[in-house]
């Protein structure tokens, strides 16, 4: 298990890095999410976890109408989730700025930081203790871009890059506290479907890869299907 010690942080912006990415306006998306966690080992997988749960992301113009501020965007996000073996929640807030190219195209520079804690059992049958609690705590900077094109008034697609850099504490139930550190990319994409100029229904996928100098690591792969409200 040493590889979810030292690598998990990332996996909150990894696993599911479904942003909200949308015209110059603000928008909230929310729907079901299903996660799952792959556990890398020397570049092998060793173990995994199925997470399912809930995703809110927003993107919010706070000064729509200032002269100079009114591309930024506050980006919020909150995921919950449970599986057989545990639970993860995550949280964050990133900032961006709409850069608007040609009449269809929106490219916005991001950073960020996301919280996360994800909770479990774990064996060491060597020492004779089974269903061990471990919790893991991360924080992770990250930094990076999304791009949308807008065909028409009906159909946007969005893809985004980022990279994060995660600190990890881990606690096991009577056996003590470590620390660690891991790096990686995250890569999303989102299909938005207008019913109208406020409701969208959409679909996203996330995928992460994040691991230690030593090839210990996270692959996350994570998918939402939601609605989407724009104001």
């Amino acid at each position: 298990m040493r590889a979810w010690r030292r690598t998990l942080g990332c996996l909150s912006v990894a696993a599911l890095s479904l942003t909200s990415m949308l015209p110059a306006t603000s928008k909230v998306d929310f729907g079901p999410v299903y996660i799952n966690m792959r556990v890398l080992e020397d570049g092998r997988t060793k173990d995994h976890l199925d997470l399912g749960g809930a995703r809110v992301d927003a993107t919010i113009q706070p000064l729509p109408g200032h002269p100079y501020l009114k591309g930024v965007a506050v980006k919020p996000t909150f995921t919950y989730a449970v599986g057989g073996r545990g639970h993860y929640t995550t949280g964050g807030l990133g900032l961006g700025h709409f850069i608007p190219v040609g009449k269809c195209v929106l490219i916005t520079p991001l950073v960020g930081v996301t919280w996360s804690r994800l909770t479990t059992r774990t064996d060491f049958p060597m020492f004779g203790l089974f269903r061990v609690r471990e919790k893991f705590t991360s924080w992770t900077p990250y930094a990076g871009g999304e791009i949308s094109w807008f065909p028409n008034d009906t159909w946007m697609f969005s893809a985004s890059m980022n990279w994060g850099w995660a600190k990890t504490r881990t606690h096991l139930d009577g056996l003590g506290l470590s620390k660690g550190e891991s790096q990686g990319p995250v890569y999303s994409a989102m299909v938005d479907y207008y019913l109208n100029k406020c409701w969208s229904i959409n679909v996203a996928v996330g995928y992460n890869h994040s691991k230690t100098q030593e090839k210990h690591g996270i692959r996350g792969l994570g998918t939402r299907v939601g609605t989407g409200y724009t104001w």
